[in-house]
């Protein structure tokens, strides 16, 4: 999203590796024509379901990145509205936390994160002051920039659409380039906004059409992974108004990547390293949930720890439970779960699950300072 005074929490994003929605009529396998060759489809959500696929999607957004200056929501696992065929992140007046707004990111990271391909989305914005609907790209080395906004739309002016490209340049300077496409109301149907993504070069389009072009030694050459999120305010959208109604939605058709066909495959494998779910996401106190963990590998992976600590959404550790040996596996994927009984005394609120796997002399091998987010109603 436009800013470039994003500063990273020291939190690390939620890992997810398997795949289950409906797919395009075109398989993984396929050649595909898309704006700058052939490609094959690396990861598609088209939101066919009732409910959000947490298996391609973390919605943990504050493993991300602290609200920017401005920004009203908290965003609860509890913004995402499946059905006919879409996906509404939906912002809702309603206080939690302390926040004044409760709203919805989410993200491919664990489920795709790849260098270069074709990235696409057919969605329709929402009109309304201090609304602030994106569709980006950030870096799994969770290091910022760079950062590409392959669309961002401010709900006080419906007749623009931003793409923009944030970097370093030599001397380590923060550079943007933005610009915007232009319509008499982009909120009027749904549109289709995609990014090519090659060496040197980035081209974005808008419903088919080349809108924006960069090219040259700072476009980025390393795996990046998919966010979509409907933020509230902010320095560049302003607070809402009296005029802003609520709930208000951002509504997503479908989300596709590609990689092209020419494209090195080591250049364009997806990273998946781990995973987290939850059995649900909203809860009340008495409330028996059940959270999976897990670690995909290359290595032998006898003899690991898991450790699991339950935090809430000021960095407050509640709980901090088990370091139970992982029998021995050999190279490949493996999980532990954790059933938490949510007690009669736990304040209403959103809470973290964090998780850290170790060896057995208690060597670091990944530590997530926020695994999954649930909500105590």
């Amino acid at each position: 999203m436009l800013d470039l005074n994003r500063a990273w929490l020291p939190l690390c994003l939620i890992l997810n590796f398997f795949a289950s929605s409906a797919m395009p009529a075109h398989s993984q396998n396929s050649d595909v024509p898309v704006p700058g060759g052939t490609a094959r489809l690396t990861f598609a959500d088209e939101f066919q379901g009732s409910s959000l696929d947490r298996k391609k999607w973390t919605t943990n957004y504050t493993n991300v990145l602290a609200n920017l200056p401005g920004e009203l929501q908290i965003y609860v696992p509890d913004s995402f509205d499946v059905g006919q065929g879409t996906l509404k992140i939906r912002a809702t007046k309603r206080q939690v936390d302390g926040y004044q707004f409760t709203s919805g990111a989410m993200t491919t990271y664990g489920a795709l994160s790849q260098t270069y391909g074709y990235f696409e989305t057919r969605a329709r914005v929402p009109a309304g002051k201090g609304l602030w609907p994106a569709l980006w790209m950030l870096p799994e080395d969770k290091g910022w920039p760079p950062e590409i906004d392959i669309m961002e739309f401010l709900g006080r002016d419906v007749k623009n659409i931003w793409m923009t490209y944030h970097w370093n340049d030599a001397d380590g300077r923060k550079q943007k380039d933005g610009s915007a496409a232009s319509s008499d109301d982009w909120t009027k149907d749904f549109h289709k906004y995609g990014l090519q993504w090659r060496p040197g070069l980035l081209i974005w389009y808008v419903d088919g059409q080349e809108a924006k072009r960069l090219t040259g030694p700072q476009v980025p050459a390393a795996p990046m992974f998919l966010l979509a999120n409907l933020a509230i305010g902010g320095e560049w959208a302003g607070p809402p108004d009296s005029s802003t109604n609520f709930p208000a939605a951002f509504e997503i058709d479908y989300v596709r990547a590609y990689q092209y066909d020419d494209i090195v495959e080591a250049e364009a494998a997806p990273r998946r390293h781990l995973v987290t779910t939850a059995s649900k996401q909203v809860v009340k106190p008495g409330d028996e949930v059940t959270f999976t963990f897990g670690i995909e590998t290359k290595i032998p992976t006898e003899n690991l720890r898991f450790q699991a600590a339950l935090v809430d959404s000021t960095g407050k550790r509640r709980i901090s439970t088990w370091d139970t040996p992982v029998p021995a596996a050999g190279p490949g994927a493996l999980s532990r779960s954790w059933t938490y009984n949510v007690p009669p005394d736990l304040p209403k609120g959103l809470y973290i699950v964090s998780f850290g796997i170790f060896t057995m002399d208690w060597k670091l091998i990944d530590w997530l300072n926020n695994g999954i987010t649930f909500l105590v109603q």
